[in-house]
């Protein structure tokens, strides 16, 4: 992607909502984007113990959601960090342009506090040596609370790599974490996650049926436990068992639309992180020290030849 502007938009997703979707189409438009990629990282700042949907099925329902729009992505990454996740793309794609977040305004006010940091300014001066931020408004706080943030005197000499974003008013309020409280509580879905979400949670009992959900989980396990133990091992049992657990019809096979595939590691690193391959629109980046399981997309899905 020699000269692109790239943007990366990090969550869990647990699960993607349509704000996660609305911010990635502003980066493309309003932002001037070239691509905007959503970063699923296998470890996130503050939520170290995720529950809900398995890192799997998150991975599986971005790649969904970006299967007919060249445009957009899905990377895979072992950071938390923003700092850490911008040195290892950009030395993953050297020829970028511009590498450029996309965050909501809760993360831009996390990114500057000293909590999370040794040295806060020398981190932050290597992350914005590294990347840009475009910033979301989220509640109540909009442009004047993010040009506050920025006139901080501990804060001022970043500003000129943060810009606002706009985001629709109705969709500030939007939170993964409401949606999975609503279904575990019986509420049903509003227009506030995309189609391919709402199917996929009907058809696997995600967040409302605990108990269904955790049985697709475990074959899960058991598939990725097989194929550790032996990389020609035959899926097709599990992926029947899983089709079994499905709703009927209401999570068909996918539409692919050409997605290219990148297996990428910086230099010096080990290649991928193999940990899951949902399909093809997925680029891994990272290295683990610890061994990780592979598996295919079939038997995630429960459909498919």
């Amino acid at each position: 992607m020699p000269g692109a502007r790239l943007g990366l938009l990090a969550g869990s997703f647990n699960p993607p909502t349509i704000a996660h979707q609305t911010l990635a189409q502003a980066g493309l438009t309003a932002g001037g984007l070239d691509h905007a990629w959503y970063a699923l990282s296998t470890r996130t700042v503050d939520k170290e113990v995720v529950t809900g949907a398995g890192l799997e099925d998150r991975l599986l329902l971005l790649d969904l959601l970006v299967a007919t729009d060249r445009r957009l992505g899905v990377l895979l990454l072992n950071r938390g960090l923003y700092v850490d996740q911008a040195r290892l793309v950009r030395a993953t794609y050297p020829e970028l342009s511009e590498l450029v977040f996309l965050v909501g305004f809760d993360k831009i006010v996390q990114i500057f506090d000293p909590r999370y940091y040794e040295d806060r300014d020398a981190a932050l001066e290597q992350l914005f040596a590294l990347a840009t931020f475009l910033v979301a408004p989220r509640g109540a706080d909009e442009a004047p609370a993010l040009a506050a943030l920025l006139d901080r005197p501990e804060n001022r000499r970043f500003a000129g790599a943060v810009r606002p974003l706009d985001l629709p008013p109705a969709l500030r309020e939007v939170a993964s974490s409401t949606v999975r409280l609503d279904l575990a509580s019986g509420v049903p879905l509003e227009q506030v996650v995309p189609p391919e979400v709402t199917a996929f949670v009907e058809a696997t009992g995600l967040y409302a049926d605990e108990a269904r959900y955790d049985r697709r989980r475990a074959l899960i396990d058991d598939a990725l436990a097989a194929l550790t133990a032996d990389p020609s091992a035959d899926l097709a049992p599990y992926r029947d068992r899983l089709r079994a657990l499905l709703t009927p019809d209401l999570f068909p096979p996918p539409a692919r639309q050409g997605c290219q595939w990148a297996e990428v590691a910086p230099p010096g690193s080990s290649p991928t992180i193999d940990i899951v391959e949902p399909s093809r629109c997925t680029r891994r980046l990272g290295r683990e020290s610890e061994p990780h399981r592979t598996v295919r997309q079939t038997p995630i899905w429960g459909g498919g030849k």
